[in-house]
């Protein structure tokens, strides 16, 4: 059996397809920080948070990307980021500090959140889902 010229064609650009799509890098992964801070700017957590991601090799916006959403101080806020950033389902929430996660567990959130001996929060303050 003999191929035609617009047979090989397709062949072809299907082989490519495949082969472009092998080569585009990976989305970096997304982290979600929540707190019930007042914003970045006043945050000494988050200033810590970022450097040891830095530490670490993980540079937001390089192959990382951490996303905030502050609470500034509302418990309604709060709920409602928490829902939001559950809709957004990333990789890792990091909440600061225990009232922080109760509104994401409430959200429904089943992606990991990091805490226990190894970060420095007590045990009630970390959820794996």
């Amino acid at each position: 059996m003999r191929l035609n010229t617009s047979t090989w064609l397709l062949v072809f650009m299907l082989l490519a397809t495949f082969w472009v799509a092998e080569a585009q890098p990976a989305a970096p992964a997304r982290i979600a920080w929540i707190s019930n801070d007042l914003g970045k700017i006043n945050s000494p957590m988050y200033d810590a948070f970022h450097e040891g991601m830095r530490e670490l090799g993980y540079v937001d916006g390089r192959n990382v990307a951490i996303e905030s959403y502050w609470g500034e101080g509302s418990n309604e806020r709060l709920d409602r980021l928490a829902v939001e950033l559950v809709k957004t389902n990333p990789r890792v929430i990091v909440a600061q500090g225990g009232p922080t996660i109760y509104p994401v567990m409430r959200a429904g959130a089943t992606m990991p959140w990091p805490g226990g001996a190894h970060t420095g929060l007590p045990r009630h303050e970390c959820y794996a889902g």
